[in-house]
């Protein structure tokens, strides 16, 4: 491609400084009317990436102001959604099964414990189906790996709890184990 095959447009020095910036520098700096001819009208590409700047620098909404705006609906289907997601952790955990498979893709046959369980709870009742998998955005679905470690280790988190509350000031042992596997590696079980 050559130079002429891009679309030129007129930067006349009617619209702004021109090469001032770039070629011979400036140094009027005291003279404000150079300084709006710089930037030009409120529409000129000055103003807009100024302001683009702003919005990246200052933006206008946080993530718990931008989090209470939503409406009352879609906090209830967060909410259903992460309620779905830690019931399939907690019976997982419950019943010693892994959570992951080895291809989790969507075109896999067997995604791993956690998102088949979450597929067929969805597939068989429309309260489960309405708040996961396909029936929401990609980036909120509670079904990533990440998350099912965190509602793991939330549960594993209030166990421990319930525990300490239930000793209180009492005694108590661990008992630590250990014997060799088939595979003549030491297992140790607490």
């Amino acid at each position: 491609m050559k130079k002429d095959d891009f679309p030129q447009h007129d930067c006349g020095e009617s619209d702004h400084g021109g090469d001032a910036f770039v070629n011979g520098g400036f140094n009027n700096w005291n003279m404000k009317a150079r300084i709006r001819k710089h930037a030009g009208a409120i529409n000129s590409a000055h103003c807009e990436a100024e302001g683009k700047y702003n919005m990246f620098i200052k933006p206008k909404t946080r993530i718990r102001e931008s989090f209470a705006s939503n409406s009352a609906q879609i906090k209830a289907d967060y909410l259903a959604r992460l309620s779905w997601s830690l019931k399939c952790a907690r019976y997982l955990a419950r019943q010693g099964l892994p959570f992951r498979g080895h291809n989790e893709k969507k075109d896999s046959k067997n995604k791993g414990n956690f998102r088949e369980l979450v597929s067929w709870l969805a597939g068989n009742f429309e309260e489960v189906n309405r708040v996961v998998l396909d029936n929401v955005p990609s980036k909120c679905q509670m079904i990533d790996h990440k998350i099912q470690k965190e509602l793991l280790a939330g549960c594993a988190h209030e166990t421990s709890k319930l525990i300490i509350e239930e000793l209180g000031d009492e005694c108590f042992a661990i008992l630590a184990d250990e014997s060799a596997d088939a595979y003549q590696q030491e297992q140790l079980a607490l």
